[in-house]
């Protein structure tokens, strides 16, 4: 009776430090074969943070927001300046930032964020880079970001979006 108490306990005890351990080592294991991937995932995690989080924010905290999220895809991009997701991310983050300074009154910034995006996404060959254009778009593309929970309250997807648009 005492050795089946004991073995249950190691047991327990294994499935628990699995449990504890897994995802550490998991991600130790993804960073170090495909690193591109782990930060593929991160980026990902922190645009639904982004844009599905601002929708319910003032100008300000949105503006906040997505400026700390354009410096982040900026880095992602210098470490692979061939992506065109990132590319086109970034650019849809100009555009989504220059709604918000234009929303503050920031018209000269606003225009200056505007230009950013039509400059990555012309380089990705997107032929209608019109500011109504890309502002509908983005308008769009954060509205099938956001679904409604049970009480019909606006609640973040869990899901991220990628559109090309060539």
């Amino acid at each position: 009776m005492k050795r089946i108490l004991i073995r249950g306990v190691c047991a327990i005890m294994g499935v628990l430090f699995g449990y504890v351990c897994a995802p550490a080592v998991s991600v130790w294991i993804l960073q170090s074969s495909q690193p591109e991937i782990l930060a593929g995932s991160f980026l990902a995690l922190y645009k639904n943070t982004v844009v599905c989080d601002c929708l319910n924010m003032s100008p300000q905290e949105r503006k906040e927001k997505l400026s700390r999220y354009i410096s982040a895809l900026q880095e992602a991009e210098k470490k692979n300046p061939a992506s065109k997701m990132l590319s086109q991310e970034v650019g849809l983050a100009h555009v989504r930032l220059s709604v918000a300074e234009k929303q503050l009154g920031e018209q000269v910034q606003a225009d200056e964020q505007m230009g950013m995006a039509r400059e990555h996404l012309t380089s990705l060959g997107w032929s209608d880079v019109s500011s109504t254009h890309l502002a509908s778009l983005v308008a769009q593309l954060d509205s099938e970001n956001q679904q409604t929970d049970a009480k019909g309250k606006p609640a973040p997807a869990n899901r991220p979006s990628s559109i090309h648009h060539p």
